[in-house]
């Protein structure tokens, strides 16, 4: 998820690759969607993470 964010953000800031629209280039468009990937798979574990399922104390075993 990280090197998804992190690949996005180099892809944004470079300057070269192909014209997709006369004022948009190839690899702006998927650094945009890197990014945006990226954060979504972080947003999913930050949830994971912070969601709570199960009993609040620890079972006790015999004795």
């Amino acid at each position: 998820m990280a090197a998804c964010a992190i690949g996005g953000i180099v892809l944004l800031v470079s300057d070269t690759g192909p014209y997709m629209l006369p004022t948009r280039r190839l690899y702006t468009f998927f650094g945009d969607t890197l990014f945006f990937f990226g954060c979504v798979l972080a947003a999913r574990a930050l949830v994971l993470v912070l969601r709570r399922t199960g009993p609040v104390d620890a079972p006790r075993g015999r004795g």
